[in-house]
């Protein structure tokens, strides 16, 4: 999170793929059957990580065309991806904690 952090104020993000890769494995690893393309994933990651697949898709969207964040974007992007993966980690602390069972 802190590399997304320190980015979005450079005005740069690198990891948003690196991002997809992590909570698609996160899936796959609590035996959910996750399908090849991106955005085949999002209605999947909506469900079982009860997030808004929108910031998801905004993020890909944002990785095709990338430009300078100005201090008020960087902090709406921070409002929007924060509770993305606070929302991923109280999931997988949820699954995982007990030995895979909620």
């Amino acid at each position: 999170m802190y590399l997304f952090a320190e980015q979005a104020v450079l005005g740069k993000i690198r990891n948003i793929t690196g991002l997809f890769v992590q909570f698609s494995e996160a899936l796959r690893l609590s035996g959910i059957v996750v399908p090849v393309g991106f955005d085949a994933r999002i209605p999947i990651m909506e469900q079982e990580f009860k997030i808004d697949g929108k910031v998801v898709r905004d993020l890909m969207e944002l990785k095709k065309t990338p430009h300078r964040f100005s201090k008020e974007e960087a902090v709406t992007w921070h409002e929007r991806v924060f509770p993305l993966l606070d929302a991923v980690l109280a999931w997988m602390e949820r699954k995982w904690q007990g030995g895979g069972k909620e």
